[in-house]
């Protein structure tokens, strides 16, 4: 499957409240792990971060694995991190 990044970046730029979430622990699993694509800031800002995030169902703490700016290239990136941190692809699915 192939992203339309640019669609992405469209629906991050409009969206303040952005967050893109997938479940990444075994079913069943309690509690369980999810890992996060957010995006900070007002959907009035023209330049935002990106974070990927883990956090554990039940717990107050988010762990950033890492951020990124709002370019297209950044949005790439942190894409790529959410895949390299055990996000699948198919979530991406609206984007392609």
């Amino acid at each position: 499957m192939n992203i339309n990044y640019q669609k992405l970046k469209s629906e991050m730029n409009s969206d303040g409240d952005f967050i893109i979430d997938q479940i990444i622990s075994s079913d069943g699993e309690e509690p369980f792990e999810e890992i996060l694509i957010l995006r900070s800031g007002d959907e009035s800002d023209e330049y935002y971060r990106v974070t990927v995030e883990k956090h554990t169902n039940g717990e107050d703490d988010y762990a950033v694995i890492n951020e990124f700016g709002s370019e297209l290239e950044d949005i790439q990136d942190a894409v790529k991190c959410f895949l390299d941190n055990g996000g699948n692809i198919e979530t991406f699915s609206f984007y392609s």
